[in-house]
């Protein structure tokens, strides 16, 4: 749980600042992962929408700047791997929700909205995954995640 609240904030950033690095191709690419991600809703299988949900942020903080801030979100994602194979199994009506906003994240990024913007809607995104999962598993432990 703590992890996930970490990685919620270290790659919001990560992607607020690999934003104004990103290609038409780039935004095209995460847009493609995001349509199969959709095309997947209907005949609902976790995993293979997990794989895809990673290669969408994948695409959106592969191009931040800092090598360090980089190297953080790569290796709290590994650390969440077993984590993140199963999270969309405890609480699969998140995926409708989740593309949503990954389109809403692809047309911030897209317009070149203020890196604050796209920082706090990635964050609000990767939090909501994390609340709802708490919600579902935990309901006795929310962490009551402020809004910053």
């Amino acid at each position: 749980r703590h992890s996930m609240q970490v990685l919620s904030v270290i790659e919001a950033t990560a992607t607020a600042l690999a934003s104004r690095n990103l290609t038409a191709d780039d935004i095209r690419r995460a847009r493609e992962i995001n349509q199969a991600m959709i095309a997947r809703l209907d005949d609902f299988e976790p995993r293979a929408f997990t794989a895809l949900n990673q290669q969408f942020h994948a695409t959106l903080f592969a191009k931040c700047a800092n090598p360090r801030m980089l190297e953080l979100v790569q290796a709290e994602w590994a650390r969440l791997g077993h984590l993140r194979s199963s999270t969309f199994t405890f609480v699969p009506g998140r995926a409708q929700e989740s593309v949503a906003e990954h389109e809403n994240l692809l047309r911030l990024i897209e317009a070149g909205a203020r890196l604050d913007d796209i920082e706090t809607a990635a964050r609000k995104h990767r939090s909501a995954t994390l609340d709802a999962y708490m919600i579902h598993e935990h309901p006795d432990e929310i962490l009551k995640l402020p809004a910053f």
